[in-house]
C-alpha cells in the first residue's frame, strides 16, 4: 500500500507524509523491521524540537 501512495505522488497525485519514529536517524526509515521505499531525496530527519512542537512554544516568540 505504501508503494502504490508513494508511486502516485511522485506522479503528481499529492503529497504523502508518514512519520516514523525512529531511534538512528542515519538509518533509512522503517515500520518494524521493513524499510520504508522512499529515495534518498524523498525522507527528512526532523529534529526533536520540532517533535516536541517548541516552534509553537509561546516562550520562544518574545
Amino acid at each position: 500500500m505504501l508503494e502504490e501512495l508513494a508511486d502516485l505522488a511522485r506522479g503528481g497525485g499529492g503529497t504523502v507524509w508518514l512519520l516514523c519514529p525512529m531511534e538512528d536517524p542515519g538509518q533509512l526509515p522503517r515500520l518494524d523491521a521493513t524499510v520504508v521505499p522512499v529515495a534518498q531525496d524523498e525522507w527528512v530527519t526532523l529534529p526533536d524540537a520540532w517533535v516536541a512542537n517548541e516552534h509553537r512554544n509561546r516562550r520562544h516568540l518574545r
